[in-house]
């Protein structure tokens, strides 16, 4: 293991991670700085992925509720409902899965049935 580098599989992740929620807590005093608080590293930030920081968006976003039909499985009936949203929905940024259905046709699995989700932002 590279030293400086937390194992998340250790018994000791938790307490590493303990120590530098501590550490960059508001109010942890320090003499280094005069406002009394140590200001959390870049990739500890919201919004940070990595060390880099990621603006956040001001966009609204709307949701709508479809259900997806596949003979071949769950992947391809929420392809299916993205496919046939993608006709008349425009700037589709997410999907989520909600429920998971299927047709049992003579002791076999038959049909699959995905309810999504889609998200999507709202013209200006």
């Amino acid at each position: 293991m590279i030293r400086g580098v937390a194992d998340p599989y250790s018994p000791y992740s938790s307490l590493i991670i303990l120590r530098l929620a501590r550490r960059y807590a508001p109010g942890n005093h320090s003499t280094a700085n005069p406002t009394g608080t140590v200001p959390a590293p870049p990739s500890l930030q919201p919004g940070a992925i990595g060390r880099r920081l990621l603006p956040m968006s001001d966009h609204i976003y709307k949701k709508i509720e479809l259900v997806g039909s596949s003979t071949e499985g769950v992947d391809d009936a929420v392809k299916n409902a993205v496919a046939k949203a993608a006709q008349t929905v425009r700037n589709m940024r997410w999907f989520e899965v909600g429920e998971i259905r299927g047709h049992i046709d003579e002791q076999q699995v038959a049909h699959w049935q995905v309810t999504v989700k889609i998200g999507f932002t709202l013209d200006e």
